[in-house]
């Protein structure tokens, strides 16, 4: 019965593994497929963004169908003791903002480099034409997609504490600039920001174990952020 056991769980882990490096490279690759959907339709700049947004909402999806089980069962556990988890998703919400807003300080104030990541200016820009939409992307769609991408199958598959936490919060960080056209140093300071946010939704994750809790803290900064932009 032990080896039975034994056995059922190296198959689980294989599974896991297996599920976890698929999603990820999956994810890298689908700004690029969606370039390729793109030039197959012949989406016009006038409609590039839409067509993005609903190809994002299949992404989500899909990734969703993958791990619904899990999902549920946090949100089991999340119901079960919603107070401890909420006080702790407002906690390290605050401890964000303190934590990102000292980090741009640092690169504006101490090392002289004022340049907004290319990320937020691109989202700001697209934000004055088409409020709802990236209000529905900022606040639900990458809440949910990127914690389950950078946490979830992250968390599966690395044991250890430290190293999942800084290998997530770096997947992350290169994730918000893999796709800059010219970057450079500048790209790489100025997006700091990325790898501490990252570095907290992921430390979040440990401590609580349930994947709402870093969803909703990306969720609550999102929103803030929106909301004072």
């Amino acid at each position: 019965m032990p080896k039975k056991n034994k056995k059922i769980k190296e198959v689980l882990g294989t599974n896991r593994l297996l599920t976890s490096v698929l999603v990820i490279i999956f994810y890298f690759a689908w700004p690029i497929i969606i370039k390729v959907f793109e030039n197959i339709f012949n989406v016009d700049s006038s409609t590039d963004l839409l067509f993005g947004i609903i190809c994002n909402v299949v992404l989500a999806v899909l990734l969703i169908s993958i791990y619904h089980k899990d999902l549920k069962e946090y949100l089991k556990k999340f119901n079960k003791d919603k107070f401890k988890y909420i006080k702790t998703i407002i906690l390290f919400f605050i401890i964000t903002l303190v934590a990102i807003a000292l980090t741009n300080s640092f690169v504006i104030n101490i090392l002289k480099i004022d340049h907004i990541a290319e990320n937020d200016s691109a989202l700001f820009a697209s934000f004055k034409s088409y409020p709802l939409l990236i209000t529905f992307m900022t606040v639900i769609y990458f809440p949910v997609v990127e914690e389950i991408v950078f946490e979830k199958t992250l968390k599966d598959v690395i044991k250890n504490k430290w190293l999942f936490i800084f290998i997530s919060a770096i997947f992350f960080w290169y994730y918000n600039i893999a796709y800059i056209e010219g970057i450079n140093y500048l790209t790489i300071i100025s997006s700091l920001c990325y790898f501490v946010g990252g570095f907290l939704r992921a430390l979040a994750f440990h401590k609580t174990d349930n994947l709402y809790v870093p969803i909703g803290i990306k969720a609550l900064y999102n929103l803030f952020v929106t909301i004072i932009s």
